[in-house]
């Protein structure tokens, strides 16, 4: 049918996306090892305290990133 897409496994995580938003999820998807360093670097940025959070929940995106 025109107009539909089929769907798509992401290929970090593996799971199956509408293939019309798979593009969105691999730039954001957290199983891609780079995207997870740089979340981790920006939420760590003691630099930019309106992104920096502290170290107790920087430790806790880790252990569930991870």
């Amino acid at each position: 049918m025109p107009g539909i897409t089929p769907d798509a496994p992401c290929p970090h995580c593996g799971t199956v996306q509408n293939a019309g938003t798979l593009a969105q999820h691999v730039r954001l998807c957290l199983a891609d090892p780079d995207v997870r360093r740089r979340v981790l670097l920006t939420l760590r940025d003691p630099d930019d305290p309106t992104r920096a959070v502290s170290a107790a929940a920087a430790s806790s995106v880790a252990r569930l990133t991870a």
